[in-house]
């Protein structure tokens, strides 16, 4: 899918900024995010970076969202898929090895 607006910066595993049209992944900022959490602390280890932005370098916290994106050539942001192999359906997280793994074993190709 392509998100309309640009939303953040796609980044390498070493968390820089990824060329325009590269693959990386997502983090996002902003005022909301440093009160969200998840509800199981040892899940926050890893979610959360705290990165320099603009010219200043302030250290401005970001949720490591482990979506796969790349920007297109008009600043919209194309979404690739998932980092970590899972998905979020009805609320709830999915590993896709596993549904994968079901659907072989039930024949489908």
């Amino acid at each position: 899918g392509v998100v309309e607006q640009p939303l953040g910066a796609a980044t390498r595993q070493a968390v820089v900024e990824v060329p325009d049209g590269e693959v990386g992944e997502l983090y996002m900022a902003g005022p909301m995010v440093s009160a969200i959490g998840y509800t199981d602390p040892a899940r926050n280890v890893g979610a959360f970076v705290d990165l320099p932005v603009g010219p200043e370098s302030h250290i401005v916290r970001h949720f490591r969202t482990r979506d796969l994106a790349r920007k297109r050539p008009d600043g919209s942001l194309e979404y690739c898929g998932r980092a970590d192999g899972f998905a979020k359906v009805g609320g709830k997280w999915l590993d896709l090895a596993s549904v994968e793994q079901q659907l072989r074993s039930a024949g489908c190709k």
